[in-house]
């Protein structure tokens, strides 16, 4: 299981890389700086994604929000976390997409701390199920 990580500034998935993997180290993270690439990868591999954490200004054609809507239309059921220095999205777009905010500048550990542990347990909910 992993996580899909969309994130343009170089600097910031590098950090949020190093907090994840620091916390845990066998978390698979899958970044991408473009919408229509993350959107891609996630039609293809939905099964195998435990978390989504979408920055909201992205390179490319689709937003963080629109990457966000688009996943939750193919069945995505999982947690979505959206991040933005800009702005927050309406709570209406959070709580009909499912999705939680994460405003930025975030504390290197904290996205850690709320992300890994829900990693966890879609994982484990995973492996009963395939079993």
């Amino acid at each position: 299981m992993k996580i899909l990580y969309l994130e343009d500034d170089k600097m910031l998935s590098e950090i949020f890389q190093t907090a994840v993997m620091s916390y845990d180290p066998e978390m698979d993270i899958e970044h991408f700086v473009n919408g229509e690439k993350a959107l891609d990868y996630i039609k293809a591999n939905l099964d195998d994604i435990a978390a989504i954490v979408l920055d909201i200004r992205v390179t490319g054609a689709l937003t963080g929000l629109e990457v966000a809507q688009a996943t939750r239309e193919l069945g995505y059921s999982g947690p979505m976390f959206i991040s933005s220095a800009y702005r927050k999205p309406e709570k209406s777009f959070l709580e009909k997409y499912g999705c939680e905010w994460m405003a930025k500048p975030w504390q290197i550990m904290d996205v850690a701390l709320r992300i890994v542990p829900l990693v966890r347990v879609q994982r484990q909910l995973s492996t009963t199920h395939n079993t």
